[in-house]
């Protein structure tokens, strides 16, 4: 009789327990299906659903690495279509939510570093995006995507000489074509 109590107690912990684990998966496929729909979204480029989709995914709390990655990949994109956007009410909330994501994302991974460049590159922020691919490419000095790049930022200042040099760095870090990796 004494140890009644004691297995409902511990059954009603690991219950407890369970339950408390499925509703953690539960916000991280939903945070997740948020994500792959943002995707789309921006593919689509339907921003005003993508900004709801990204707001969507951040409230649906996942964990701090997903999060950054959400973040990562809507800095990103987004950076890559900014420029483009014609009507003024989204171009002004893209430019928000660009903003927002410099500030938000840490300059603590070659991958946050490269995006705050980006960021910083399609606001116009021209020498802070152009410090910060130098410290990518310090980092990571044969990753061709950061000196393609920085060739699409020498070629928006009109640094023609700079941004054929950025693309030869490029192609040059490219591995060859009979290489097996």
């Amino acid at each position: 009789v004494s140890g009644a109590p004691f297995k409902i107690i511990a059954s009603l912990i690991l219950l407890l327990i369970m339950v408390s684990g499925i509703y953690y998966e539960f916000r991280l496929i939903t945070a997740d299906h948020y994500f792959n729909r943002l995707y789309y979204a921006l593919g689509e480029r339907q921003y005003f659903t993508s900004f709801v989709l990204a707001d969507y995914a951040k409230k649906a709390e996942a964990n701090p690495i997903n999060q950054e990655h959400y973040d990562q990949f809507l800095g990103d994109k987004l950076s890559d279509f900014y420029p483009d956007i014609a009507e003024v009410s989204v171009k002004r909330t893209a430019y928000e939510r660009l903003r927002d994501l410099d500030n938000k994302l840490k300059p603590n991974s070659s991958e946050n570093i490269f995006v705050k460049a980006k960021i910083n590159s399609a606001l116009g922020n021209y020498q802070v995006s152009e410090n910060y691919f130098h410290q990518v490419l310090n980092a990571s000095p044969y990753w061709p995507k950061t000196y393609i790049e920085l060739a699409r930022l020498f070629t928006r200042e009109k640094k023609y000489q700079e941004a054929l040099i950025n693309y030869r760095l490029a192609l040059s870090s490219l591995p060859e074509i009979s290489d097996s990796r």
